[in-house]
């Protein structure tokens, strides 16, 4: 009778065995069915396991290329089983990180991001090489706070009462088209009005009253003053043409005042009065009854549209 092994009984044969029981029996033990016992163990279907103690001692290490690709499932490995010691520097791509992934309060420093989606807060400053660009607004969440550009050290900055200039040239809020606002400390330049305006009662030009302008092209009252150099009134009738220097649409009212210049002329024997006015100038009458030459000066104030 053969003796047995201790793990697998495979059968070793003794002096008294019968040799050819021992090398062909088909049932028993035998070295046939040792045989097929030890071929047993490399079953694929029901082979042997390596979940417990085996001769040879236990296995040190299993390299790469004995594990098939695609073994190891997620499953098979421990939560938190992989640190980040266990990762080479520069291991994981952006293949690697799965689209639409969320990190959660991650910390970058000096990152270069290609068309990311941010969601909460960047701190720390960080700089947008070339835009950022939005499809939304901007968004500023607390008041007084705005865009600032770094290098002129102005921005805009907004309050309750709208955007206003923040910096080296603050002091107000920006001119909008059609909000009430109340302008102060401002200096306009040529201003072309888009339609007529309505000013508030004792406006002035300067300190003068803004009634009437000498502007060509206005459909308001024009004003037109002047005064003649020296006139010389013979004895007898004499006539003067007198022009304006503001052109009116239409004859203008005219105002005439004439004073003698003559010295030892008695001026009251000098009558005067003003006719046919037509848009661009009037004629003054003087008649001369002092018996001899006069010089005079008119001066007048022309006023109509």
């Amino acid at each position: 009778m053969p003796d047995l092994t201790t793990e697998l009984n495979l059968a070793l044969a003794t002096d008294n065995d019968d040799q050819a029981d021992y090398l062909d029996l088909d049932t028993g033990a035998s070295l046939r069915t040792s045989l097929r016992t030890i071929d047993g163990l490399f079953n694929t279907a029901t082979g042997h396991t390596h979940n417990g103690a085996h001769q040879g001692g236990s296995i040190g290490s299993i390299p790469a290329s004995a594990i098939p690709d695609g073994s190891i499932t997620s499953a098979k490995i421990a939560d938190s089983g992989i640190a980040t010691v266990d990762l080479a520097d520069g291991a994981v791509t952006t293949p690697k990180i799965a689209t639409g992934v969320t990190l959660t309060t991650p910390v970058l420093n000096t990152p270069t991001i290609n068309s990311p989606t941010l969601a909460g807060t960047i701190a720390g400053g960080g700089i947008f090489s070339s835009g950022p660009f939005t499809t939304d607004w901007f968004r500023c969440n607390t008041i007084n706070q705005g865009l600032l550009n770094v290098a002129a050290g102005i921005g805009i900055a907004f309050d309750a009462g709208g955007p206003y200039v923040y910096g080296g040239y603050a002091g107000g809020h920006l001119i909008t088209e059609t909000a009430t606002q109340t302008l102060t400390n401002k200096t306009l330049g040529a201003v072309t009005w888009a339609a007529a305006q309505t000013f508030p009662a004792g406006s002035k030009v300067g300190n003068n009253l803004a009634i009437v302008n000498n502007q060509p092209a206005s459909a308001d009252w024009k004003l037109d003053a002047g005064g003649t150099g020296i006139l010389s009134a013979n004895p007898g009738g004499n006539v003067f043409n007198i022009g304006f220097a503001v052109a009116f649409a239409a004859a203008p009212t005219v105002v005439a005042n004439v004073q003698g210049v003559s010295g030892g002329q008695n001026t009251a024997h000098l009558t005067w009065w003003t006719g046919n006015v037509t848009a661009s100038g009037f004629q003054l009458f003087v008649n001369d009854g002092s018996g001899g030459g006069q010089s005079l000066l008119c001066s007048w104030l022309a006023l109509g549209h």
